[in-house]
C-alpha cells in the first residue's frame, strides 16, 4: 500500500529546510589596536568563501552565519565543513591556538569522558609562529563532527612598534533551525535520552513534517480500515532522533560515533516493545511500514528495519531506523 502527499505542500517545505551545517565567526578584542597610531597598517582578518572575501570585526554577530556543506552524513566524514580565513598585516607574525567556546552542542563535561574534539587546522600548526610574508597568510580550518563553538585564538606580533595581542575568532558549527518533536505525543512519545538528558529529539521541519504525516495515516489507517480498536492502536516510541545542534550524537558520552547518522535531523529510531506486546502486532507494523515508506523514508540500516533478522533484532535491542530521504 502507497499514500502519496501533496506535491505543492512538499516542494514549498522542502525550499525552507533542507538540513545543512553552518559556521558562525566573530571577533572580539579588536579595539586592542586603536592606540598604536604609530601603525598605520592594523591587522586584518578576513573569512573567505567561494572566493569572496567577509572582514570579520568586532561587530560580527549571528547575522554574520553563512550555510556550508554538510559534513555529518553517516558514519564518517562524506564532505569536510571547512572555513578559510585570511590575515593581513605587513611584517607581522601570528600563532594560532584551539580551545573549547562556551556553547558546548549538547555535549557537557560535566557528563562525557575525554574532551570535546576541536576540528584541526589544516595549513598550519597550532603554536607555531608563522611570519606574514607579502602581506597575508591563508590559513584552513576544518570542524569536528561535534556541534558546538571553538574559540581559534590568533596572537599577533606587531613590528612598528613592537607589540603584541591576542584576538579569538569564535567558530559555531551546528545544524540551524533543527524542531523539538515533543509536543506531539497524540502520535508519537519520545524516550528521555539517558546519554544526553532532554535532548535527542529534535528533527528538521522537512523530516517532521513527513514523520507526522505517516504517522497520522497509520493511525487513520489502522482504525478505519483495518477495524482496529482505537484503545489498541499503539502510538509509537522514539528512542532517538537528532540533538538540538545536531552532529555528532555519541550515545557512549565519549565522542565516539557509536549512534550512527541522527546528525542532520532527517533520522528517527523508532522502538519496537510496544508492538511487541500487542496482538495486532504484524497488521500495526506492516501499516506503519507503508506509511512510513509513502512519505519518503528508508531503511538504511537492514539490521534496524522490517526486514531484520531475529538474530540482529537480538543485537540491536530491535528498533526501526528510518531516514527521511
Amino acid at each position: 500500500m502507497r499514500w502519496v502527499r501533496s506535491t505543492s505542500v512538499f516542494l514549498s517545505l522542502l525550499i525552507m529546510t533542507i538540513g545543512s551545517t553552518f559556521i558562525y565567526s566573530s571577533i572580539s578584542g579588536a579595539n586592542q589596536f586603536e592606540d598604536i597610531s604609530e601603525n598605520p597598517e592594523m591587522p586584518k582578518v578576513y573569512r573567505v568563501r567561494n572566493g569572496v572575501r567577509k572582514e570579520i570585526s568586532s561587530n560580527s554577530n549571528k547575522s554574520d552565519i553563512m550555510e556550508m556543506l554538510p559534513s555529518w552524513k553517516g558514519c564518517s566524514r562524506n564532505l569536510s565543513s571547512t572555513d578559510t580565513y585570511r590575515f593581513e598585516c605587513a611584517d607581522c607574525s601570528v600563532t594560532f591556538t584551539l580551545s573549547e567556546g562556551a556553547e558546548n552542542g549538547g555535549h557537557s563535561n560535566s557528563t562525557h569522558t575525554g574532551s570535546r574534539p576541536l576540528g584541526q587546522l589544516l595549513t598550519h600548526l597550532e603554536g607555531v609562529p608563522y611570519t606574514i610574508v607579502n602581506g597575508a597568510l591563508e590559513l584552513t580550518y576544518e570542524a569536528a563532527d561535534t556541534a558546538g563553538e571553538v574559540t581559534l585564538n590568533v596572537h599577533w606580533t606587531l613590528p612598528h612598534p613592537p607589540y603584541s595581542v591576542s584576538q579569538d575568532i569564535t567558530i559555531y558549527a551546528y545544524v540551524p533551525d533543527l524542531l523539538n518533536m515533543t509536543g506531539n505525543s497524540s502520535l508519537i512519545t519520545w524516550n528521555n535520552i539517558n546519554s544526553h538528558p532532554g535532548d535527542g529529539y529534535y528533527m528538521t521541519e522537512l523530516a517532521g513534517e513527513a514523520l507526522l504525516d505517516a504517522l497520522s495515516t497509520y493511525k487513520w489507517h489502522a482504525e478505519n480500515v483495518l477495524s482496529i480498536p482505537p484503545g489498541s492502536i499503539v502510538i509509537p516510541n522514539s528512542e532517538g532522533a537528532s540533538l538540538k545542534y545536531g552532529g555528532l550524537f555519541d550515545i557512549f558520552k565519549n565522542y565516539t560515533h557509536t549512534h550512527c547518522t541522527h546528525r542532520l535531523g532527517d533520522d528517527v529510531d523508532i522502538g519496537m516493545a510496544l508492538f511487541n506486546s500487542s496482538s495486532y502486532k504484524a497488521d500495526l507494523l506492516n501499516t506503519l511500514d507503508a506509511a512510513l515508506v509513502a512519505f519518503d523514508y528508508s531503511y538504511p540500516k537492514a539490521s534496524e528495519s522490517p526486514d531484520a533478522s531475529p538474530a540482529e533484532q537480538a543485537v540491536t535491542g530491535y528498533h526501526w531506523h528510518a531516514h527521511f530521504e
